[in-house]
């Protein structure tokens, strides 16, 4: 049961970053909305998840810096919001 939690959880992730990379690229989402990043950073969690239960060091380590850098834009959208 544990194994298709953790499938379920990769395929979730793989959607989302699909899904965030599909609006951006059809101009329905841009990179600088908290919607985009917030898409971005569930898939980024949700395969950081299955990675390391798959003990894919690589694909941790893509992920890891996939969800620094979603939570540094997402900082700044509400930094930037804040100023204004």
């Amino acid at each position: 049961m544990q194994d298709i939690i953790y499938q379920v959880t990769g395929w979730l992730g793989s959607a989302l970053l699909i899904i965030a990379y599909a609006l951006a690229s059809s101009k329905r989402l841009k990179p600088q909305d908290i919607t985009y990043q917030l898409i971005n950073l569930g898939g980024a969690v949700f395969l950081l998840i299955y990675a390391l239960y798959t003990l894919a060091y690589p694909f941790v380590l893509v992920n890891f810096i996939w969800l620094i850098i979603g939570l540094r834009f997402i900082w700044k959208i509400y930094s930037d919001k804040n100023k204004t």
